[in-house]
């Protein structure tokens, strides 16, 4: 039976929940591994997001979803520019 905790644990993984000065909270999550025989452990710090939808009815519904380090959009232009390798002959030192 799952009951609300502070921490979750089995065999592998440890999950808790964690917030930052900035309002943003994480889901903490350590997992047990090995590789060639040695042991170590791996740390993630999943951003979470906690957001009202309205729906059809009027209601707003509480959803909660990760939140994705995206880079912003870069427009065709400035990416080809972004490519061009210039090199300053003659330049002096």
């Amino acid at each position: 039976m799952l009951k609300p905790t502070k921490e979750y644990k089995s065999a592998n993984f440890t999950a808790s929940l964690s917030d930052d000065p900035s309002g943003i909270w994480f889901l903490d999550v350590k997992c047990k591994t090995e590789k060639n025989g040695v042991k170590g452990t791996v740390i993630g710090h999943i951003p979470l997001c906690i957001q009202f939808e309205q729906q059809d009815d009027g209601t707003e519904e509480l959803v909660l979803s990760v939140m994705d380090d995206v880079d912003d959009e870069i427009d065709e232009v400035q990416e080809e520019e972004d490519n061009i390798i210039t090199f300053p002959f003659g330049k002096k030192r």
